[in-house]
């Protein structure tokens, strides 16, 4: 299962390639063209903008949590990294991002992500990346 979930994150960030905008239902749409539950491809469509947000700013530090919130309220923190999910995603993107990644994909993929609109919006704001400080990301399930 793990190396297919490989190949199929790999065909969608490739896939990417083609369009020049897109939202989180379209990836989500795409993951499931690829044959990925949707449950598979919401939790992807989650991670993968987060990943690849964290690969365009290696200079600002991502917080190693996020906080799952459940249709109970109840909320869960986890290391991103005890995500095994999360884990196969980053490894792809890696691997994307040494082979001659396509800067319009990057920031494609990576204004997805709650983190990107908000360094984004700091930094309209005439801020610096010195200045962010990102709180940790909320999933709710």
């Amino acid at each position: 299962m793990d190396n297919d979930l490989h190949n199929k994150i790999t065909a969608t960030i490739n896939s990417l390639s083609e369009y020049e905008i897109i939202s989180s239902e379209d990836l989500i749409i795409l993951l499931e063209k690829e044959g990925m539950s949707s449950i598979i491809a919401l939790d992807i469509s989650l991670f993968l903008p987060i990943v690849f947000c964290k690969k365009m700013l290696p200079d600002v530090k991502f917080p190693e949590y996020y906080i799952q919130v459940e249709k109970s309220g109840t909320r869960i923190k986890h290391r991103f990294e005890d995500n095994n999910l999360y884990n196969i995603i980053d490894a792809q993107t890696q691997t994307y991002f040494n082979n001659n990644p396509d800067s319009e994909v990057i920031l494609r993929i990576a204004s997805l992500s709650a983190e990107f609109q908000a360094i984004n919006k700091l930094l309209l704001d005439g801020g610096n990346l010195n200045d962010v400080r990102l709180t940790e990301t909320m999933i709710i399930k």
